[in-house]
């Protein structure tokens, strides 16, 4: 049988199978054509970006340096998260037509420098600070981002990757308190 490139099956076909791609897409890659991005859509994008990668960084360290296996595991499930985070970033910023960080800050690289010289004994103290700070400041971007970008693929985003964002903060929350790195009545890292 030869392949008829127009026959009606061959077109149902191919309609249904872009249907269950459509169906598969998560929301903010179908948001169609690129809208305008404001000042807070590029700086998220921007932000977002360069903190993923970091984050990732730093998790991929703990997953190493840590002594304790609840950080490690943890650590582990922050590299998985991040890589799908980075992803979805890379696809809802190209729907929007941003560009992603190419590198980490100043600031970020030097706090992996800080971390990765840490001895094993001092690093998983720190390293539950550093995900107190980031974990804080990412809620709120995020949050910001959900509720008044412009853009809707990158509002999109945001608005999905808020309830990891906020589960994850309460995890490391309760680990900062188990091991007395968090006051719980501030809410803030203790000074050490």
């Amino acid at each position: 049988m030869t392949f008829k490139p127009f026959h009606p099956r061959t077109l149902a076909a191919a309609a249904l199978a872009a249907g269950a791609l459509t169906l598969l897409t998560p929301a903010y890659a179908q948001q169609g054509p690129a809208a305008a991005l404001n000042a807070q859509d590029r700086q998220f994008v921007l932000d977002a970006s360069q903190v993923i990668t970091t984050a990732q960084l730093a998790a991929e360290l703990a997953g190493q340096k840590a002594e304790s296996a609840e950080v490690r595991d943890l650590a582990r499930s922050l590299v998985q998260d991040h890589g799908r985070a980075n992803a979805e970033l890379r696809q809802a910023a190209g729907a929007a037509g941003a560009t992603l960080a190419q590198e980490q800050s100043f600031d970020q690289r030097h706090h992996l420098s800080h971390l990765a010289s840490l001895p094993d004994t001092a690093f998983e103290r720190e390293y539950v600070v550093h995900l107190l700070h980031d974990h804080s400041r990412a809620v709120a971007a995020y949050e910001r981002q959900a509720q008044s970008g412009g853009n809707p693929a990158l509002r999109a985003f945001a608005q999905q990757n808020l309830p990891v964002l906020r589960e994850r903060l309460r995890l490391v929350q309760e680990l900062a308190a188990e091991r007395g790195v968090l006051d719980q009545n501030k809410l803030a890292p203790v000074q050490g």
